[in-house]
């Protein structure tokens, strides 16, 4: 795979959506790419849904039929309870992209493995970075595989391993946690006569965080409670069919459903990486930053930023010398545009004014809370520190 030299041109350390499309898109230019991926493939990945706008990463990358060829489920919109007690929906009908869909994970991110591989990129399964070094103009990784451990060489350093970026902690890199958010997850397969789900999102606002639920190409359908994790309490079997109980329409939809399995918990948090001033090394997806699940855009962004980073490597390549840092700076510029668009929406939801969960998100809950807690008289002032 490597050249006469024994040097990679690229070394992509994670195989889901973003660095999948990073190995595409620099193996298409011709460069010589190893994607490195932990587990055998083998693993079920819950399904996940995606806004219309997966079709310009899709599009950018030459998938976009193969996609449409899978048979996802289309999603027709998004319903929501928030920031009050009626139901709104949003209807993609005459969005310009066309709907939504509803994954199969494994069928999808196998399409974008395999499609990196038939663009010339080598799939490393089952092996693991124990470190990396940079050496002169290339980085030296040590790999633990299935056969033992192994010297890798290559000229730029990809880190796609999602919420762990374990590279970017292995180099010494800064994460920046935005919250402590946790998903509560099961499945619901269908019962006796409950027919087939709606075909879109719904989100429910409650006073401790959020339910999600969405229906799986099986007819299955996800559900997930999402709340900080100090909050979590007694989210066990028993105490997360209570929690669903005090529900309104999540509860309606899953009626005569039978849970798959007992809840799990998986950090929802919204964590960033301070990009940082290593030499061909960047960062993509969830490892440069992990976005509120409310966005709904993991892995639009994922894939986004994956062919981000390819652009930049290959401006870098042919002479470019700012390529990174342009990309760099781009970076903080999405954080700071993520994070506002993160604080207007749970800004709408103001019905729970003592709610640890919303005050931590809205500043003028918080400001509420404190003045109730301790009123002041309106010619003395205010101190916010209160």
């Amino acid at each position: 795979m490597a050249g006469r030299s024994g040097v990679l041109d690229a070394l992509i350390v994670g195989g889901g959506p973003a660095g999948a499309a990073t190995a595409l898109a620099l193996a298409r230019e011709g460069w010589t790419v190893r994607l490195v991926e932990g587990s055998s493939g083998a693993a079920v990945r819950v399904g996940e849904t995606v806004p219309p706008e997966v079709r310009i990463p899709l599009q950018e990358l030459g998938l976009w039929e193969r996609f449409l060829a899978q048979d996802h489920l289309p999603s027709v919109g998004n319903a929501s309870v928030w920031g009050g007690s009626d139901l709104g929906r949003r209807d993609f009908a005459f969005h310009p992209y066309g709907p939504g869909w509803h994954l199969d994970r494994g069928r999808f991110d196998a399409m974008l493995t395999e499609a990196a591989e038939g663009a010339g990129a080598e799939l490393a399964r089952l092996a693991r970075i124990v470190d990396a070094v940079r050496s002169g103009d290339v980085w030296r990784v040590t790999v633990r595989a299935a056969d033992g451990l192994a010297l890798w060489e290559a000229r730029a350093l990809v880190d796609a391993t999602g919420r762990s970026a374990a590279l970017v902690r292995k180099l010494g890199g800064r994460r920046r946690w935005w919250d402590r958010m946790v998903a509560v997850l099961t499945c619901f397969a269908p019962g006796a006569g409950t027919g087939a789900p709606d075909a879109e999102v719904l989100l429910e606002a409650v006073e401790d965080g959020w339910w999600y639920s969405a229906p799986l190409p099986d007819g299955s359908l996800v559900t997930g409670f999402f709340t900080d994790a100090d909050l979590c309490g007694d989210l066990h079997q028993d105490g997360w069919l209570r929690a669903l109980a005090r529900t309104g329409p999540t509860r309606e939809r899953l009626r005569g459903r039978l849970a798959t399995g007992a809840p799990v918990v998986r950090s929802a948090a919204t964590v960033s990486s301070d990009p940082f001033d290593a030499p061909a090394f960047l960062a993509v997806g969830d490892a440069a930053l992990a976005c509120d699940p409310l966005s709904s855009q993991g892995i639009v962004k994922g894939m986004s930023s994956g062919l981000r980073a390819a652009a930049a490597l290959l401006a870098e390549r042919r002479g470019r010398r700012q390529a990174l840092e342009e990309e760099r700076n781009l970076f903080w510029q999405g954080l700071a545009e993520f994070l506002g668009r993160r604080a207007s929406y749970y800004g709408l939801e103001t019905r729970w004014p003592a709610s640890r969960f919303w005050t931590r998100r809205n500043p003028g809950l918080l400001l509420a809370r404190r003045l109730r807690e301790n009123p002041v008289d309106p010619a003395e002032g205010m101190s916010l520190s209160a």
